[in-house]
Order: C-alpha cells, then structure tokens, then sequence
C-alpha cells in the first residue's frame, strides 16, 4: 500500500514463445487455426498471458439468384495456464456457431447474420480486470446477436 491505495510494480521477465498461425481456404469453405506456447524463463513457469488453441471453420453455399449462405464455427480450447498470485483462474473451453445469409443486387448487398446462434455463454482468456484493478470478475461475451447490414457499392 502507498498512501493508503494498492500499488503493484512488475519486473521484466524472460520469455521464449513458440507457436503457428495456419489458414487453408477453398471457395465453399476453409479453416483456420492459431495456438502459441510460451514459458517464463525467468520464473520456470508457463506464461499465462497467451491465449489457448483457438480454431475456425466456416462453410459457404453456392450462389443460387444472389443469394449465399455461410455458416462458422468457433472454438478455443482449456486455458490451464493463469497466475493465481494475481487472483486468475482455468479458462474452461468453449465453442460458438455463427450462421448468416447475404443477398447482392447490382450496387448493394444485404446481409443477415446470427452470431452466437446457440447463445453460448463463454469469456476469453483472461477477459476480467488485472491489476491494479483487480476486479476478477470475468467479462462475458454477448449472447446472441442478430445483425442486419445494407451495403451499397458506388
């Protein structure tokens, strides 16, 4: 405590980080995936500000009289990595579906989208307030959304 209010400081610290960042994409689908694996060497403990395994794969129908569909898939794995020192916790997985239809007339488009379809409750890795904040309180996603965009091209 300094003059009545919590103060934190922070050292560097060494880090060695290795991981990969794939995208493979056809013209009805495609799949990405990213996942990084870091180590403070500093301490000899796994760096629990990385995020998991996190995947994506998305679907796309056929043009039929301007109208397309697509439908996404989101998923992010177990974060076992976190720093109880600072009042974190696991990051259980989860997964969330988006779908969406798109309509394209000459110089617009009109796009349908529900993310979130199965109105998933789920947070991010390490999504609540740090120090000196402190809250630890996780910050949840939305629910589902429904959205309805008009683009016009000129």
């Amino acid at each position: 405590m300094v003059d009545g209010l919590p103060f934190v400081t922070y050292d560097n610290v060494n880090v060695f980080l290795t991981g990969f960042n794939a995208a493979l994409s056809w013209k009805y689908a495609g799949v990405r995936g990213s996942y990084t694996q870091a180590q403070n060497l500093t301490a000899s403990l796994p760096l629990a500000d990385v995020a998991p395994l996190q995947v994506e794969g998305a679907l796309r129908s056929r043009s039929y009289w301007g109208l397309q569909a697509h439908l996404k898939a989101l998923a992010s794995a177990v974060q076992n990595r976190f720093d109880p020192e600072l009042g974190e916790d696991r990051t259980p997985g989860w997964y969330r579906v988006d779908a969406g239809l798109s309509y394209d007339l000459r110089n617009a488009s009109v796009l349908l989208e529900v993310t979130n379809v199965t109105d998933a409750r789920y947070y991010h890795h390490l999504s609540f307030f740090r120090d000196p904040f402190a809250a630890g309180v996780h910050v949840y996603e939305p629910g589902r959304v429904v959205r309805l965009g008009l683009r016009f091209d000129y």
